[in-house]
């Protein structure tokens, strides 16, 4: 578990000992697929570090459209930059739902600015990894305010062939089409009517869940345009 969890920026530079206090206080949780593991408003004492599985983070408008904010891959930690606020009590500014089962591991928040507070690197990395979200989440903005519809799905797809590795051109969609699409805020349509057209003009082929990407240079000339 320490060598595993180490992998992580946020843990890389506690010591042996400060990871096996901090695991001790920790829990495992086992959860299934469309579990919720907090909802937007709950009290945030907590982050969390995800060891297998996929979860959700959403935010649910007024209008009760949901839109995905980011989806959580095995290995990485989330709910940890509300700790640094005055705003825990206000709660989680998201909710976080499985999406396929799997073991979510929380830690105090409490317990681990304690430790923070014995090791300046273990500051740094910690600012270090809030500023590479932060600069995801500009991105993420830049996207959905500048591009088209089909421009994002476009983008996707690039984006996830380049974090390949391996086969760099073909890959498998790990969540559902319509998560997809709500994850690029546009509609489940628009996205098949995208992925259709660019089957049409000979780009990609799709077949359920896999698509193969047949022209790269074609579809970054599409969005370099």
């Amino acid at each position: 578990m320490i060598k595993t969890i180490q992998n992580n920026a946020l843990f890389s530079s506690l010591s042996e000992t400060q990871l096996r206090s901090l695991i001790e206080e920790a829990r495992c949780l086992k959860l299934g697929q469309d579990e919720t593991l907090f909802i937007q408003g709950d009290c945030a004492e907590h982050f969390y570090w995800l060891a297998s599985g996929m979860i959700k983070l959403y935010r649910v408008a007024p209008s009760g459209d949901e839109k995905v904010i980011e989806i959580i891959q095995p290995g990485q930690t989330f709910a940890e930059a509300i700790m640094f606020m005055d705003q825990q009590q206000a709660g989680f500014p998201v909710s976080a739902q499985m999406i396929a089962k799997g073991e979510v591991w929380r830690f105090n928040n409490r317990q681990f600015l304690g430790l923070l507070g014995q090791s300046v690197d273990s500051c740094f990395r910690m600012m270090a990894n809030m500023s590479q979200r932060l600069h995801q989440h500009i991105k993420e903005i830049d996207r959905l305010t500048l591009q088209t519809a089909g421009e994002r799905v476009i983008n996707y797809l690039l984006q996830a062939l380049d974090q390949q590795i391996g086969n760099r051109s073909e890959l498998k969609l790990n969540i559902s089409k319509q998560m997809l699409a709500a994850q690029l805020s546009i509609k489940p349509e628009t996205l098949s009517r995208t992925l259709s057209r660019l089957n049409r003009e000979g780009l990609i082929s799709t077949h359920g869940s896999h698509i193969k990407v047949i022209d790269t240079e074609a579809l970054r000339q599409q969005v370099e345009i």
